[in-house]
């Protein structure tokens, strides 16, 4: 199996999560790393968004947590302009490709940016998988994603009761009517 159409756009997406598409005109505080856009249906339809000009923190697929608690400040990992926190891409670790499917392995870091000095609460390690499925004019990739989070020291990521948080799916501008 050929890899080549789709194993170059989906290294394109660490760096784009590596924040190196974040509009000019924008603070910096709205880099964000760790998230997949674009995202297409079989048929070639865009269903993600980046930067979407009534909520520029949303990305694509991304896991955000929004109200937390970290050693006694409320980072946010959500609402990046407020300056709270930040997600980090820190690493593209393992690529790999063959007949069935092919893949990467990323690492992020969640920053909490309320501390005196910035501090990693959570590290986060994706495992995307791309499927090569159909055939002939009917051929398209799916993929798994697979997101660990664990505690980047011995304080934990207090994750309070709240309506929104966790995984994100930003939908095409176009689906706003």
């Amino acid at each position: 199996m050929n890899w080549s159409p789709i194993l170059p756009q989906a290294y394109r997406w660490p760096v784009k999560a590596a924040g190196s598409n974040a509009p000019s005109a924008n603070s910096l505080s709205f880099k964000r790393g760790g998230y997949l856009h674009p995202v297409l249906t079989p048929s070639g339809k865009l269903i993600t968004d980046d930067y979407p000009p009534n909520h520029l923190h949303h990305h694509g697929i991304w896991f955000p947590w929004t109200k937390t608690e970290f050693e006694g400040r409320q980072p946010d990992f959500w609402n990046m302009g407020e300056g709270k926190g930040t997600v980090e891409f820190v690493a593209l670790h393992l690529t790999w490709n063959g007949p069935v499917h092919g893949g990467f392995q990323t690492r992020h870091r969640f920053v909490d940016l309320t501390a005196p000095e910035p501090r990693v609460a959570l590290n986060e390690t994706w495992q995307v998988t791309l499927y090569n499925v159909g055939r002939g004019a009917a051929r398209y990739w799916m993929f798994d994603l697979v997101s660990t989070q664990e505690c980047a020291t011995a304080s934990p990521l207090i994750l309070p009761k709240y309506y929104y948080g966790g995984l994100g799916v930003r939908g095409n501008w176009a689906w706003n009517g």
